[in-house]
């Protein structure tokens, strides 16, 4: 509650996603940046477009499977 209460603080009521949780890494390219398409098409069950540029595509696996990020 904390983290939705800073982000609508900080931004607005429309930035505040639905659920936050803890990972212990998220997907980066092998430049350094972060991939959130890759994340996003992870979670909602899609193919990665591009899962040959990350540095970690394994965590991709651990996104789908995440029990508090099921997309129904």
């Amino acid at each position: 509650h904390r983290i939705k209460r800073a982000v609508r603080d900080r931004a607005s009521a429309d930035h505040v996603p639905a659920v936050v949780v803890s990972v212990p890494e998220l997907p980066v390219t092998v430049n350094g940046k972060r991939s959130e398409r890759a994340a996003r098409d992870a979670i909602e069950g899609r193919p990665i477009v591009n899962e040959k540029a990350l540095h970690n595509p394994e965590v991709l696996t651990l996104l789908l499977n995440h029990a508090d990020l099921r997309v129904d």
